[in-house]
């Protein structure tokens, strides 16, 4: 509650300021090459490190866990000449902290852009570039990966899987879901979607266990699940700040919290194994992770 942007407000009425737990920032110290541009997508590795796609420069980017850069990596040079730009989506990472990037390729000879996701080990080596089938052009599209390796990315209002291999597994949600936002793996593989208006659970199967309404509507998202604390977390901005929002698994709500006024285009959040919550977004012009 101390971190609370609300709760300093009182705290400065009554001279009691210092008391106030402020949010931590990261993302424009450093060289050029370090700061943050226009960041899609983050997570977190099993030693607290940050990974965070920025597609501005087209550089994966990571930091430790108070926030310092440490390395970048980039994709390997495209051979096809016909490649007019890439689209960086998101990024996520596994329990053996490989990396993962979603993007997409746009060709001169062809109006439907081909998605790939790229593997990286912890030393920033490629390990594989494998295709994935999404139709038509769409500027966000958010990616996971279970506790087996599957990649699960979104196409509209479907959750496509594929497996360890880079190969087609299953798809799901069509009946359930419109307009996802940002979808998180839980304990058990189970998968949450957070779409405009609701939170939806669905099992390793893909079949559909439950669904909750969030407390405000917001169509900036994103989500992450905490799998020591069973909590799912919602980062969202709203007409007065940024606000982190959690709930357990089964959908009851335990509390809102407001962690900044002046930040908004939420792009990705992340929870560490102690439960720090990193949340990428702008803050007057600039992109930056907040911690809290």
């Amino acid at each position: 509650m101390l971190r609370d942007g609300r709760i300093a407000e009182v705290l400065r009425k009554q001279d009691m300021d210092h008391c106030f737990l402020a949010p931590r920032s990261f993302g424009q110290e450093g060289m050029t090459e370090q700061k943050l541009k226009d960041p899609c997508g983050i997570a977190v590795n099993s030693m607290g490190q940050f990974i965070i796609g920025d597609n501005g420069d087209k550089n994966v980017k990571v930091f430790d866990r108070r926030g310092q850069f440490i390395n970048h990596l980039s994709l390997p040079g495209d051979v096809d000449q016909d490649v007019v730009r890439h689209v960086w989506h998101d990024v996520a990472s596994d329990m053996n902290d490989n990396i993962y990037l979603l993007v997409s390729l746009h060709k001169t000879s062809s109006a439907e852009p081909k998605y790939f996701v790229y593997k990286f080990n912890h030393t920033c080596e490629l390990l594989r570039k494998s295709s994935v089938k999404l139709g038509g052009a769409c500027y966000s599209r958010c990616m996971t990966v279970d506790s087996k390796g599957n990649v699960l990315v979104h196409d509209f209002d479907m959750i496509f899987v594929y497996g360890n291999d880079g190969q087609f597994v299953r798809s799901f949600g069509k009946r359930f879901l419109r307009e996802v936002i940002d979808l998180t793996c839980a304990s058990g593989d189970r998968v949450i979607v957070v779409t405009l208006l609701d939170v939806h659970l669905f099992s390793e199967q893909g079949d559909h266990l439950s669904a909750f309404k969030v407390q405000q509507w917001s169509p900036f998202s994103r989500i992450a699940f905490h799998k020591s604390s069973e909590h799912v977390i919602l980062a969202e901005y709203k007409h007065d700040g940024l606000y982190v929002e959690m709930y357990t698994n089964d959908g009851e709500f335990l509390r809102s919290t407001q962690i900044g006024k002046l930040f908004y285009l939420v792009r990705g959040v992340a929870v560490t194994t102690e439960g720090h919550i990193a949340v990428a977004c702008m803050q007057q012009g600039q992109w930056k992770v907040l911690i809290v």
